[in-house]
């Protein structure tokens, strides 16, 4: 009986622990963007990258939060992270659309 009063404190514990490592107050989540809470990676701010060369995207946004510039067809992991901008790109190499994600 008491190994599985110690088995239940031991799943408790673990189980706080790991939803405490989802916590979406940490740093790494936090809003950049408009003061919309929807835009925690500032795309709103960046619509104006829209029709720009691949380059404006390296230039002058700073590291203050992750960037990921996805090509046409290029493979990109299915990972959801708020914080991060998108930018994708056309064919012409120019900039089509921002976004989170």
């Amino acid at each position: 009986m008491t190994l599985n009063f110690i088995g239940k404190v031991v799943l408790a514990v673990a189980a706080t622990l790991t939803l405490q490592a989802c916590d979406s107050r940490s740093p790494y989540f936090e809003q950049v963007g408009s003061g919309n809470p929807n835009d925690k990676c500032g795309a709103v701010s960046t619509q104006y990258l829209i029709g720009k060369p691949a380059k404006a995207a390296h230039s002058g946004l700073g590291t203050h939060r992750p960037v990921r510039v996805i090509g046409i067809n290029e493979a990109v992991t299915q990972d959801f992270v708020p914080s991060r901008l998108n930018v994708l790109l056309g064919d012409a190499g120019t900039i089509v659309a921002v976004n989170c994600g």
